[in-house]
């Protein structure tokens, strides 16, 4: 009897607890979004609302700020390919920051053209969001200009500018799916369009935001465009924060604040694209 008790006892030793075997590993990539810059404390931002719907293992590699550059060189990181090769989903969100950043960078040149008071791309937001600065008015001047154009420069949008920042993103993120590819072939990664956390601007913000808006289209075109060639699924984040009634970001006119970070709201409409997309998969 004694030898039975002690052959069963090995025997269940030997056998893997379900629920660890069975547990996916999600890891979330990208910028400040991922992130869940913004949200209070007592907030979840979309990759830990997914998680925990989906019973996953979260591992948050976002880093605030981040380009599509950026997350590829993060990906050059042993320690990051490292988890990347565990992963069973992944996500990404990038792309907002090299849109948004090559704006500033214009509108601070166009600025100091026509300013003593030299300012950099990285004051802009902070100019902007601030109603007491003097500096603000004149900003919104030029990137009216920047964004609509004028009889002889072009909306910013149908830029060469515009191309070759497009063509630099779709390079970076090709080169991101090709790195995650190199150290786990198997994982499944979804990428989200970019949303215009500025689409509910009305009155004289009305034809900046559908400026702004046709070249945040054309950015998560090209993500859609793209996802068969590289391997990838998309999530889209555009057409949901288009279709919803919400407000989902923390931009609003009055006081002007042209914060783009999803608000709570936006955080699980985010979640329930990247869902939509695992829930479709075979």
């Amino acid at each position: 009897m004694k030898k039975l008790l002690l052959l069963l006892c090995i025997c269940l030793l030997a056998v893997p607890m379900l629920s660890t075997a069975e547990e996916k590993i999600y890891v979330a990539l990208g910028d400040s979004i991922t992130t869940g810059y913004g949200l209070a404390k007592d907030e979840k931002g979309f990759a830990q609302l997914l998680a925990e719907e989906k019973g996953y293992a979260l591992t948050n590699l976002a880093v605030n700020g981040a380009t599509a550059k950026d997350v590829s060189r993060l990906l050059s990181r042993k320690s990051v390919q490292y988890t990347v090769a565990k992963a069973d989903f992944i996500t990404l969100t990038c792309g907002g920051n090299d849109l948004m950043g090559l704006i500033f960078t214009q509108a601070a040149e166009a600025f100091n053209a026509l300013s003593p008071a030299k300012i950099n791309a990285g004051q802009v937001s902070q100019i902007l969001a601030d109603p007491n600065d003097g500096r603000q008015t004149a900003l919104l001047g030029v990137l009216q200009q920047l964004l609509l154009g004028s009889e002889n420069i072009p909306a910013f949008a149908d830029s060469p500018v515009m191309d070759a920042a497009l063509d630099a993103f779709v390079t970076n993120l090709t080169d991101i799916i090709a790195k995650i590819r190199a150290v786990n072939p198997d994982a499944v990664i979804i990428v989200s369009t970019q949303y215009n956390p500025f689409a509910f601007f009305s009155d004289a913000y009305e034809p900046l935001a559908a400026s702004l808006d046709k070249g945040v289209k054309k950015l998560s075109d090209a993500i859609e465009e793209n996802a068969q060639t590289a391997g990838y699924k998309v999530a889209d984040a555009y057409g949901a924060f288009a279709a919803s009634p919400d407000n989902l970001c923390c931009a609003h006119m009055h006081p002007f604040n042209p914060d783009p970070h999803p608000n709570v709201r936006g955080h699980a409409v985010l979640a329930e694209c990247f869902s939509g997309v695992i829930d479709s998969l075979p």
